[in-house]
C-alpha cells in the first residue's frame, strides 16, 4: 500500500473517531457539562480530522499521488515502449 492510500486510511478513520466521540457528547445526557464546556469548539472539532488530512495529501510527490508512467517509458504510436512495469 502507497503512502498516500495509508494517509487516507488514518484521516478517514480519525474522522469517522472524531464523529463518534462528538456524537457521544451530543446524545449522552450524562456528558452535557462536557458539551457546555466545548460549547462552539464542536464545530472545528468536527472539520479538522479531514482538513488534516488535505493538508496531508499535499505533502505527498505527485508521481506517487498519480501513479503514472515510469520515466523510462516512452510513448510512441503503437503505445508504451522500452517499459519494464506497465506492460509495453
Amino acid at each position: 500500500m502507497r503512502r498516500v492510500d495509508w494517509w487516507v486510511a488514518f484521516s478517514a478513520v480519525l474522522w469517522a473517531g472524531a464523529w463518534g466521540v462528538l456524537g457521544w457528547i451530543v446524545l449522552d445526557a450524562d456528558l452535557q457539562s462536557t458539551e457546555d464546556l466545548l460549547g462552539w469548539w464542536l464545530i472545528p472539532i468536527a472539520f479538522a480530522p479531514p482538513m488534516f488530512g488535505g493538508i496531508g495529501l499535499l505533502f505527498f510527490d505527485d508521481d506517487e499521488i498519480g501513479g503514472g508512467v515510469s520515466d523510462d517509458c516512452e510513448l510512441s504510436s503503437r503505445g508504451l515502449n522500452g517499459c519494464g512495469g506497465c506492460g509495453g
